[in-house]
């Protein structure tokens, strides 16, 4: 299969013979390039509906892109910012979902738990940060809340798969990774890939709301919120038994080592 890859800057990859330079912000991903059969969005999802047109006259059948399941947690959150970005993004899904049906593009919404794996992550990185820095991690409730960590790799297999499935023609999936971990369990996996022993402070909520606005002073953590610790106590943990079945998803477990299901 024929890959073209579109990117705000230019890489080189053994995976994709043309690479093309293109901000979809302004930039049609499609102008001047031959016909597609598919088209997999790893960016905002803002961004699909836009050029939904110009993909069906450039043939493209099915669409494969990725929101959050952010937009089952957050709707509530403390943060107006992130309140303001979940809107958004639900937005977008509905307006994805509306836009495929007008114009008879099947579509695949893939909905990943907390992201790492690809070294710009806010997850791992951020907690990376805060161990480099300060060599400690702050906890609030003892970050009893679960959590399922999933690889980048494992959701680029799983947007393949999805695009080859006649079963995820105009579906949702939520994809969690293949491990559980409270929010304190994850934290001490980083502190042992860091290299150092763990070692926490327990604060109460209202400590780590004005912690939020130190750290926030430095430009590594300006993307932190308060929200981000009230959710250390709640469970974010959803079921992927329908990709299983659908993707064959088996993502590994929290590790940085190669995925022991494939």
């Amino acid at each position: 299969m024929d890959v073209v890859a579109v990117s705000r800057n230019a890489y080189s990859s053994e995976h994709s013979e043309v690479w093309v330079v293109r901000d979809l912000q302004t930039d049609d991903p499609f102008m001047d390039q031959e016909s597609f059969d598919y088209w997999i969005h790893a960016g905002f999802l803002s961004l699909v509906p836009r050029w939904l047109e110009s993909a069906k006259k450039a043939g493209v059948k099915r669409v494969v892109t990725f929101s959050s399941t952010s937009v089952f947690t957050k709707q509530d959150s403390s943060s107006p910012y992130e309140r303001t970005i979940i809107r958004s993004l639900i937005e977008a899904e509905e307006e994805l979902s509306r836009q495929c049906e007008v114009l008879g593009i099947d579509w695949t919404l893939l909905r990943p738990t907390m992201i790492y794996g690809a070294g710009r992550d806010k997850n791992v990185s951020f907690v990376q940060s805060m161990i480099r820095r300060f060599g400690l991690f702050p906890l609030v409730g003892g970050g009893k809340g679960k959590r399922m960590p999933v690889h980048a790799d494992d959701l680029a297999q799983a947007a393949v798969a999805a695009m080859q499935s006649d079963a995820a023609v105009n579906r949702s999936y939520n994809l969690g990774g293949g491990e559980t971990l409270t929010y304190r369990e994850f934290v001490e996996r980083i502190f042992t890939l860091e290299n150092r022993n763990p070692r926490f402070i327990n604060i109460p909520l209202v400590v780590a709301r004005l912690l939020v606005h130190l750290v926030r002073l430095l430009p590594a953590f300006r993307h932190v919120t308060p929200a981000m610790f009230e959710r250390m106590s709640i469970d974010l943990v959803f079921d992927y038994s329908d990709a299983a079945r659908d993707l064959d998803y088996c993502p590994r477990p929290f590790t940085f080592e190669s995925n022991a299901c494939v």
